[in-house]
Formats: C-alpha cells, sequence, structure tokens
C-alpha cells in the first residue's frame, strides 16, 4: 500500500522532470499494486482516469492502451472467429449437451470444458448457449466452481483490491 509518504516520493520525482510512465514504472518496481499504481499516477499528475490507465499500460508493457486493446481486441476477434469457425466447439457443446441431457450436473459441463482447453470465458458463454443459466449467472457459477477453483483466489485478489483501491478514491472526493 503507498503511503502519503511514498506520494511525496512519486510527487518529488515529477517535480524533478519524471513522466506518467517513469512514476509508474519506479512504483512497480517497487511493489506498488496495479490499482494503486494507477490511483498514484492519477493523484501526482492531476489525470484522468483513461490517462493515468495509458501511463500504466506504457510502463507495464511499453505500448500505449490504445494499441494495447486493439491488440487485445484483435486476439478477442481471432478468438470469437475461430471458436465460430472450429467444429471442435460445436461437438464441445454437443457433448456438454450430452452430459446434461444425462442428468449430470452443471459442474461436469464445466469440467469437460476446462479438460478441453476451454477458458472461463468460454465456459461462460457455453452456459449461455446452452440455455442453462443467463451469463451473469453463468459468470457466478463458474467462478465458483471447483473446475476452477484453482484461479478463484487470485480473481478475488484482484477484485478486492480494485474496490479497495476505487473506495480509497472514493473517500477522498470532494463531495460537497
Amino acid at each position: 500500500m503507498t503511503t502519503i509518504g511514498d506520494e511525496a516520493l512519486y510527487r518529488a520525482l515529477a517535480v524533478g522532470g519524471a513522466t506518467p510512465v517513469e512514476v509508474a514504472r519506479e512504483a512497480r518496481r517497487r511493489g506498488v499494486p496495479a490499482m494503486t499504481v494507477i490511483l498514484l499516477v492519477r493523484r501526482v499528475f492531476d489525470l484522468s482516469l483513461v490517462v493515468a490507465l495509458d501511463a500504466y499500460v506504457q510502463a507495464e508493457h511499453s505500448v500505449t492502451l490504445h494499441e494495447d486493446q486493439g491488440q487485445l481486441g484483435e486476439m478477442v476477434e481471432a478468438e470469437a472467429r475461430q471458436a465460430e469457425l472450429d467444429r471442435t466447439w460445436e461437438d464441445t457443446l454437443t457433448r456438454a449437451r450430452d452430459v446434461l441431457g444425462q442428468g449430470r450436473s452443471v459442474e461436469d459441463v464445466l469440467r469437460l470444458l476446462r479438460s478441453a482447453g476451454y477458458g472461463k470465458i468460454d465456459a461462460m458463454r457455453a452456459l449461455k448457449t446452452l440455455g442453462v443459466m443467463t451469463l451473469r449467472e453463468a459468470k457466478r457459477a463458474v467462478h465458483l466452481s471447483d473446475a476452477w477453483a484453482d484461479q478463484r483466489a487470485r480473481d478475488d485478489t484482484l477484485h478486492d483490491e480494485a474496490e479497495r483501491a476505487l473506495g480509497r478514491e472514493d473517500e477522498g472526493t470532494d463531495t460537497g
């Protein structure tokens, strides 16, 4: 957690001519959590959240947020096209329907999907496609499933860190 004393260090770097990217890089080098770095850069340089996020992405990945999102978008689109074209996906959905038709559980379907190499997002999509539950319900079911229990702690930590960071920012906002 970054303290006020720590923030003074980053402010001094900024006054000395460091850019938001350089300050973000230094904070990450010192082990400051990602969400805290974004909020820190935002405060030190009086930036919007998007611009602070861009500085963080540049510090971590050496590309701008726009470039990073473009690359991610291209990857997601390619994967989506592949999944649509990939007969294996349809075959897997058929196998999942068979599992449910045999009276087996959603957890059995999730194990099938994971063992077939599909990720959490694909599992959510499959549960929705199969008509088993809404996307919101599928997200919760996948997150709490035994099939992905090994990722739950990491996902919960990230979620909690984001909530804490945003809560601290809300506490510092002048509403009146």
